[in-house]
């Protein structure tokens, strides 16, 4: 994949690509720093549940209220720490914030002390096909600085 999110010059970060599968999310590219620790569940392959991830809650975008139930019913909401968004009104808000801004955040809510920022990755039709995302080990990463690269990102990777 040429052009994909290791080409934001962010060197202290992890970088991964998602899409979903089965109501999850599945690991297709994963990058970092030699030091830098892994989560397990942060493997090319490997899922990750969409509910509590940023590339996750782009990708439930895509899905009907019907499909997010049955999403809900079949795979369930679970709390992973403190900060696990753990219901269905909590989750419709979280996604229609995620809409508002335009890209998706995991705040703590799959490890504490780990915060992540995803982007949508468009089809030629606009709709979200995956995500990228960067994380920092540190709670306190600046969103900031982080929204003009995926933004950048994403327009030159639809050009």
């Amino acid at each position: 994949m040429e052009g994909h999110a290791l080409d934001i010059p962010h060197q202290n970060r992890l970088f991964c690509i998602a899409v979903e599968q089965d109501m999850c999310m599945l690991y297709l590219d994963v990058r970092m720093r030699q030091n830098q620790r892994l989560m397990n569940m942060q493997q090319v392959g490997n899922s990750s549940p969409l509910h509590s991830t940023g590339i996750g809650k782009l990708l439930l975008l895509n899905y009907s209220e019907e499909q997010l139930d049955q999403m809900i019913a079949r795979k369930g909401l679970t709390r992973y720490t403190e900060h696990t968004i753990t219901t269905k009104a909590a989750l419709l808000a979280e996604l229609d914030k995620v809409r508002r801004q335009g890209y998706a955040l995991d705040n703590e809510e799959n490890e504490v002390g780990s915060r992540c920022m995803a982007c949508p990755i468009r089809d030629y039709s606009g709709d979200i096909v995956a995500g990228g995302f960067c994380r920092s080990g540190m709670q306190n990463i600046v969103v900031e600085n982080t929204v003009p690269s995926c933004y950048h990102y994403n327009a030159g990777a639809a050009a």
